[in-house]
């Protein structure tokens, strides 16, 4: 599983090394439907929901992902839709819009 997407509002957006680049999964996208997934990138704790109303979060209080509460600190992006190789999140909370592609 690889993402990409950037930023839509530079002056509000996090820069680009803010937002995750790869995770790797071996997985067909309609698995990860009705999901949520935390995931550790570059010293930050990330929560990916792949449903309706959806977000891709960080929380900056707890970068080892090593707490039982995920505290949304900061929300990027909302889910928007999936086919067979991509699931998509659409711009929302700090502008981030972009692709998870196997």
């Amino acid at each position: 599983l690889t993402h990409t997407g950037v930023p839509s509002h530079s002056s509000e957006a996090p820069s680009s090394s803010a937002a995750p680049t790869s995770v790797s999964l071996s997985c067909p996208t309609i698995k990860f439907l009705g999901t949520t997934i935390n995931f550790i990138f570059i010293g930050l704790c990330w929560k990916a929901e792949f449903f309706e109303n959806g977000v891709l979060a960080a929380d900056f209080s707890n970068p080892s992902c090593s707490k039982d509460t995920f505290l949304s600190t900061a929300i990027f992006s909302e889910f928007d839709s999936l086919d067979d190789e991509e699931i998509r999140f659409k711009q929302s909370g700090l502008g981030w819009k972009g692709t998870f592609n196997l």
